[in-house]
């Protein structure tokens, strides 16, 4: 008995921890499509600047994301000034990342350094319509499948924390609900029942952000996708930034804030990648459904790298974890400090709408 009872408790570690949810069956979908158009072309700058007075580097290594092909935008170019090399992170997404490595050739580069990222893209809008898709809509690669169910350090599903918060709120499918409604009835739990709070540095894991109740547009993201990924909905996140110049002076409360945000997506059969904006919903949806943001993007946002948790190799420094990169990450090789370092962003952008061009 003994032993038989600890085979059952070894069955559920490995359910929660390293197997795939059971796949939702198919057919449950119907009558939904998305309706996908062109919305703008995009043409935008980052630059930052860091200086670092107490550092004498020898050189400087920095890394931004390469922007990915997606349902909601096609990448034109993504370039680097300085150029630098195109890697992979070395996590199982592999995701694109710019790594630009500059040698310290005169005076000031020692403390000082700028660099400067170019993306041109085409953004399209998607929303969620009633009626049967035009075309059939494949279903995702076993890989891919995999991947955006798969239990992380954010997307816990398997721990009891959230386990237990998600049981307590009644957010399990039931045998009849399709991806499209039952994801729609979390996002409705999760807008109703929860509050935004933005401190630029929290934890955006979903055993934390259940347990709070309130989270940024990036913990919300998190919480909703991963409650999709226990049921065996594929669900990610999108870490990007609005398609919209930043204000030099602007600021989220007492954070410095350059139009980065997060939503989320998940994959229904039949239909494809279904957007889902938690905290714009939050924040901004005054209507008595409270559902503008839940299929619905207008195509002015763009996606700088998939999901969190980067693993990126530094040439002098090894592998190292960057939960977002949506600012810069950068590293210097030498003596001194990073005490006092100072990182000045911009971000401007030029739009064209179809007809222009």
């Amino acid at each position: 008995m003994k032993r038989r009872a600890f085979l059952l408790l070894l069955a559920s570690c490995l359910t929660s921890r390293g197997e795939v949810p059971p796949r939702v069956a198919p057919g449950l979908n119907a009558g939904y499509a998305l309706e996908v158009k062109d919305s703008v072309t995009l043409h935008a700058r980052y630059t930052v600047r860091v200086d670092a007075p107490r550092v004498k580097a020898r050189e400087w290594t920095l890394f931004v994301p390469r922007p990915p092909d997606l349902p909601s935008q096609r990448i034109l170019e993504s370039e680097t000034l300085p150029g630098g090399e195109l890697i992979a992170d070395r996590s199982p997404l592999r995701r694109p990342v710019h790594r630009t490595t500059i040698p310290v050739t005169r005076p000031g580069q020692e403390s000082s350094i700028r660099m400067a990222a170019d993306t041109r893209a085409r953004l399209f809008s998607r929303k969620l319509v009633r009626r049967e898709p035009a075309t059939a809509v494949p279903d995702l690669s076993e890989q891919d499948r995999r991947t955006f169910l798969a239990d992380t350090p954010h997307f816990q599903h398997g721990s009891p924390t959230f386990r237990r918060w998600r049981d307590a709120a009644s957010l399990r499918r039931r045998p009849a609900e399709g991806e499209v409604d039952f994801a729609r009835r979390v996002f409705l739990h999760l807008v109703t029942h929860f509050q935004y709070e933005y401190l630029g540095e929290q934890d955006r894991s979903a055993a934390a952000v259940c347990k709070a109740g309130k989270s940024d547009c990036g913990g919300l993201a998190v919480l909703f996708a991963t409650v999709l990924r226990a049921e065996g909905i594929p669900a990610r996140t999108l870490a990007g930034r609005w398609a919209k110049s930043a204000d030099p002076d602007g600021k989220l409360g007492t954070v410095t804030y350059r139009q980065e945000h997060i939503i989320a997506e998940f994959f229904a059969q039949g239909v494809g990648w279904v957007p889902a904006d938690l905290s714009s919903a939050i924040l901004h949806d005054r209507s008595k459904e409270k559902l503008a943001h839940f299929g619905n993007d207008p195509g002015l946002f763009l996606t700088l790298h998939l999901d969190a948790d980067l693993m990126v190799e530094t040439p002098r420094f090894g592998v190292r974890r960057m939960p977002l990169l949506q600012r810069a990450s950068y590293w210097a090789w030498g003596a001194g400090s990073v005490d006092g370092a100072v990182m000045d962003e911009a971000w401007n952008v030029v739009l064209k709408t179809p007809a222009g061009g």
